[in-house]
């Protein structure tokens, strides 16, 4: 019955109902995780295919103790580059 108290509150007034989810004592929900970048995305694709290729054609059991690993690809910042003085 908790469980459902607590879903409706939130299904009605949202996340912002922090005041009246403490009034009955619940905890507010974790922050989700926000937007993630085009460069954190691509490293993601780049690595779930490196898994499929590592995990091949195994059983459940095994393909799960099995994690590929990307390439390590060099990672370019924009701006001027710093030489060090004295050299």
């Amino acid at each position: 019955m908790r469980q459902d108290l607590r879903t409706y509150i939130l299904g009605s007034y949202g996340t912002a109902a922090l005041q009246m989810l403490q009034d009955f004592g619940f905890t507010p929900p974790k922050p989700r995780g926000g937007k993630k970048t085009a460069s954190t995305k691509a490293q993601a694709v780049v690595q779930a295919k490196a898994t499929r290729v590592a995990r091949h054609t195994m059983g459940k059991r095994q393909k799960a103790k099995i994690k590929g690993t990307a390439p390590a690809q060099p990672v370019t910042t924009p701006g001027p580059t710093v030489t060090p003085r004295g050299s």
